[in-house]
């Protein structure tokens, strides 16, 4: 599996994350489809863990109340 659909997956579970009253049931479901990817070997054990680790993360910011930080606007560089 490629890294852009990686991410895309990765940008989905965030969204159902952001968008879920009940944040531990979708991260969990979240975190078996991660699981399901690297059991079926469409992803390595490294890419598994980096995305289980990044959606602790992200979940954790959520129950905290922190906007993600893509969220955040940036001044333009001069």
């Amino acid at each position: 599996m490629d890294p852009a659909t990686i991410l895309l997956i990765i940008q989905g579970i965030q969204a159902a994350i952001s968008a879920a009253p009940a944040v531990e049931a979708i991260v969990v479901q979240g975190k078996n489809f991660i699981t399901s990817l690297f059991e079926a070997g469409l992803i390595s054990k490294a890419t598994q863990d980096a995305a289980h680790a990044h959606v602790d993360a992200y979940c954790a910011a959520a129950l905290a109340g922190q906007e993600p930080p893509q969220w955040t606007v940036e001044a333009d560089p001069s």
